[in-house]
């Protein structure tokens, strides 16, 4: 599974920071990323 890393209260996965949240659905959110 993906390495997960928070700091400075971001979220990363591999090479991607987790953003702010598009949409929420039945199965999970859509994010941005940086």
């Amino acid at each position: 599974m993906a390495e997960k890393q928070k700091h400075d209260g971001r979220v990363k996965i591999g090479h991607y920071v987790l953003g702010d949240t598009l949409g929420v659905g039945t199965f999970g959110k859509v994010k941005t990323t940086r």
